[in-house]
């Protein structure tokens, strides 16, 4: 890129990323931050307007777009059109420099950018929401974490089932037993629904006018400018994004993890068709194992992802579906199976085979439902409404087993998590895969 020298020098000395200046959240950091009542509109920055960017535009009728951040025009150009009046950045970090009237931030950037924004936001005292996955790197998460912790802002991860009626009738049935003892969990998606198992273009045209692409690039390695890497197709590649689990792994995972109350797992094995150095495989199968946790007993959950499907259980008809859109759990316990879909909307749990559900008298609601979405939760919170369901602090050790899912994928053997360290016990070789290379100047 070129910048001024003036503005190079300031993004390079007190920009956060790519100061030590901003290694730790400054005590005065909060004092940015409104003291806002219910009724008070925020003023929210949108950074990363691609598919999932401009959609969330419709989540928050109820506050103000104040300002718009993407480094690729065409991408942005629906939130462009139907915005024409909020101020447009390509750089988040002038956008920070210059509106200080921004409250809360909404991140939804390819994955390899979603640490040092987020962490930019709450350095400065500003409430963030980041889409899933909350990070690319486990060591990504932690400090997310950390930082959030640090800062004390409002904050809350892209896994929106958490706001569902679904995941919290799972709950209500896993408390209450109604099909004894789960040791088994099946998770599937049709995901990689862009090319995996790819290898590095060898041409490299030149990016277009409306792009900045080493603005794009940020934190990760140095290469060449290719159409293959934008749209969703980074999500396939590792220096960018987390494959077919990182997309999906947070909703279709967040329904056992949550109503088995797994933590992170002990072990974690993976096997796939060819992995290489720069693409997630074209299918993979891992199996998660974890712990008894109390009265509960130790659980082996099988990821599959690639058109790869968990073996029916008994009974059930070929025709019947199980999950929704390609995607889905099924728990597996001592006297039934529960089925759910990846983000616990519409049908919600139900027993398998469906004519099982004839007889069923579920258990009573003890759970309330969420009065408002997972994106208005936030919202209300940074106006000092209830704490949200899915703070970073939360959503990192979610991530962090997602996660170990590639890092046992890209390792090609068995991983060993300790959980009480948060560090793996073996193979050695894998920790690289734990921390990020960042790109100068950008830092964590």
């Amino acid at each position: 890129m070129t910048r001024q020298c003036s503005r190079r020098t300031f993004l390079t000395t007190a920009a956060i990323g790519a100061a030590s200046t901003y290694a730790a959240c400054r005590p005065r950091a909060q004092k940015r931050t409104r003291t806002m009542s219910a009724n008070q509109r925020l003023n929210l920055a949108f950074i990363g307007l691609g598919r999932q960017g401009t959609l969330l535009l419709n989540e928050f009728p109820d506050d103000v777009v104040a300002a718009f951040c993407d480094v690729d025009d065409a991408s942005a150009a629906e939130a462009y059109r139907r915005f024409p009046n909020v101020p447009r950045y390509r750089d988040f970090r002038i956008l920070f420099d210059k509106q200080k009237d921004i409250d809360a931030v909404v991140v939804a950037t390819p994955d390899h950018w979603h640490a040092a924004i987020a962490s930019a936001a709450m350095r400065l005292g500003k409430h963030v929401f980041c889409e899933k996955p909350l990070a690319r790197t486990i060591h990504e998460a932690r400090a997310i974490a950390e930082t959030a912790k640090s800062c004390g802002v409002v904050t809350q991860a892209g896994s929106q089932g958490m706001a569902s009626p679904g995941i919290r009738r799972l709950r209500e049935w896993m408390e209450a037993g109604v099909i004894g003892s789960v040791r088994e969990v099946h998770c599937w998606t049709d995901r990689p629904l862009w090319p995996q198992g790819i290898d590095r273009p060898v041409d490299a045209p030149l990016p277009p006018a409306t792009l900045d692409w080493d603005m794009w690039l940020g934190p990760a390695p140095e290469r060449p400018y290719h159409p293959c890497y934008l749209g969703l197709n980074w999500r396939g590649w590792w220096d960018f994004g987390t494959g077919a689990l990182g997309d999906m792994g947070p909703h279709v995972l967040l329904m056992p993890w949550l109503a088995l109350k797994l933590g992170t797992p002990a072990r974690i094995t993976a096997e796939s068709s060819p992995v290489n150095q720069e693409t997630a495989p074209a299918w993979s199968t891992i199996r998660f194992e974890f712990p008894a946790r109390g009265e509960l007993p130790p659980v082996t959950l099988t990821w599959r992802d690639g058109g790869k499907l968990p073996p029916r259980p008994e009974g059930v008809d070929p025709n019947e579906t199980l999950g929704l859109d390609g995607s889905g759990t099924l728990f597996i316990g001592d006297s039934g199976t529960i089925a759910i879909g990846p983000y616990g909307y519409g049908e919600g749990p139900r027993l398998v085979p469906r004519d099982r559900m004839r007889a069923f008298a579920p258990p009573a609601q003890s759970l309330p439902d969420a009065e408002v979405s997972h994106w208005r939760e936030w919202a209300n919170a940074c106006r000092g409404g209830p704490l949200p369901s899915f703070p970073f602090e939360q959503a990192a050790v979610f991530t962090e087993t997602i996660l170990l899912g590639n890092v046992a994928l890209r390792a090609g053997r068995t991983v060993a998590w300790d959980e009480k360290q948060r560090s793996l016990r073996n193979p050695p070789e894998a920790d690289a895969l734990l921390r990020p290379v960042y790109r100068g100047p950008w830092r964590l």
